[in-house]
């Protein structure tokens, strides 16, 4: 179900702004659905409305503070300087000139070796690659210093994503 996919990678990347350990910052696709979840996951990333905390509406506010506002553009540009793919976002909002806001953003056509694969953004950022085969996913999601948060909606994989240990992913 590509639009059930669409809301999880949505709500683990964009919810909390991806400032918490469990961000969704990194999605895996199956190649062979991947233009049509893309399509979905920009239509959506684009309709997030971005405002003042404050106002009712908001469904994705600022980024915490300015040092950490300057460090999630270092990794947007360096992604793009890397060979991604920007999808939508990577900008501060035209209608929001002041604050520390950032659009949605979804970069694609993501290789393992790029940093925002390779480290925690903590930001709405989401890096996504492509897989042909389960075993390349596996190897991908295990690719990683970092701990994972599969979503819930793939429990038939929880006990193959858990670390870099071989015991613990067999």
């Amino acid at each position: 179900d590509i639009d059930a996919a669409v809301e999880w990678a949505m709500f683990g990347a964009f919810w909390t702004n991806g400032q918490i350990c469990s961000a969704t910052s990194r999605v895996l696709v199956a190649s062979s659905i991947a233009p049509a979840f893309f399509k979905r996951l920009k239509a959506r990333a684009e309709s997030i409305h971005l405002c003042h905390p404050q106002q009712q509406e908001c469904r994705l506010g600022p980024i915490v503070s300015a040092a950490q506002f300057k460090k999630v553009m270092g990794y947007v540009e360096g992604a793009s300087r890397e060979g991604a793919t920007l999808l939508t976002g990577g900008q501060r909002p035209a209608h929001m000139p002041r604050g520390f806001y950032l659009q949605p953003t979804v970069f694609t056509d993501i290789r393992p070796n790029m940093t925002i694969w390779r480290e925690e953004v903590f930001g709405p950022v989401l890096a996504c690659a492509t897989f042909e085969t389960e075993d390349e996913a596996i190897r991908l999601a295990n690719d990683s210093v970092y701990g994972q948060q599969p979503p819930l909606s793939l429990p038939q994989y929880l006990h193959k994503i858990m670390s870099n240990d071989n015991e613990l992913t067999e």
